[in-house]
């Protein structure tokens, strides 16, 4: 192939990418978290599926006695979901970006090296998968709680900004 077929195929692939990284963000954004909630609520009763996250995460990290405030300007729920969703959006269009990667670079590739690739690919996206999860489930919380001795010793009520703690 010539160097603009290559660079074609490159831009294919990361439309196919972005295109799918935008759908996500989309979803996160726009499906309600309840649908049957919107359905006997009304619009009033709306919030998109990426609030089902950030609750999760207010729930499982906020160590016990701290409490959240309201933001310091009023932008700052809208970035929170903004930010959250794009954080989301990135960590599930992870495998779909390894593919379209994968994809593109194969062809390059003799048997062997193809056969190596697939497991090192493999092996990538289970340890960045392992990394989320360890980072949220144990790294996360033992920030948090490594911070608690430090409202105690400074006199400071635990009570943290919203922003700053999502």
């Amino acid at each position: 192939m010539s160097l603009r077929e290559h660079l074609s195929e490159l831009k294919h692939r990361f439309k196919i990418a972005f295109s799918s990284f935008v759908i996500i963000l989309g979803a996160l954004l726009v499906i309600p978290a309840d649908p049957a909630a919107l359905i006997t609520g009304g619009y009033n009763t709306f919030t998109p599926l990426i609030s089902f996250f950030i609750a999760r995460i207010k729930l499982e990290l906020l160590p016990p006695g701290w409490t959240l405030i309201a933001g310091s300007g009023l932008n700052e729920p809208l970035e929170i979901y903004l930010v959250a969703s794009v954080l989301f959006a990135l960590i599930f269009n992870g495998p779909i970006f390894a593919y379209e990667t994968i994809r593109f670079i194969s062809p390059a590739l003799n048997e062997r090296e193809k056969g190596l690739i697939y497991p090192f690919v493999g092996a990538a996206s289970g340890l960045f998968a392992f990394g989320v999860v360890f980072g949220y489930f144990f790294l996360a919380k033992f920030l948090l709680s490594a911070l608690s001795p430090f409202f105690v010793t400074a006199g400071v009520s635990e009570f943290v900004d919203a922003g700053s703690f999502y």
